[in-house]
């Protein structure tokens, strides 16, 4: 769950209070990605495919595209989303509060 007033500034700083989640069985059917904090983020471009990489390696690759994403992250970690090859966002969660 994510706080009122989270923003994302223009260098990809995010700046919000998540709360822990338990049980987000739409997120994943594995158990283990099922709690967590959880980030939604819209893109504003258009595209085919997208990459995503977390703190620098790809976690998944050449995925259908979807602009409505929801990243399930802890402070230490960075994700970038590439769309069609190009990179468009990169974010950053050092200045989230991780909240029970």
């Amino acid at each position: 769950m994510i706080e009122p007033g989270a923003i994302v500034d223009e260098n990809g700083n995010v700046k919000a209070t998540l709360k822990k989640v338990e049980g987000f069985t739409d997120f994943s059917s594995e158990p283990f990605e099922q709690s967590g904090y959880y980030f939604p983020f819209s893109l504003t471009v258009t595209g085919s495919k997208m990459t995503f990489k977390k703190n620098g390696s790809e976690t998944k690759k050449d995925i259908a595209f979807d602009k409505d994403i929801i990243f399930r992250t802890e402070k230490t970690d960075t994700w970038e989303v590439l769309v069609d090859g190009a990179s468009v966002v990169k974010l950053n969660f050092a200045n989230v509060a991780f909240a029970e």
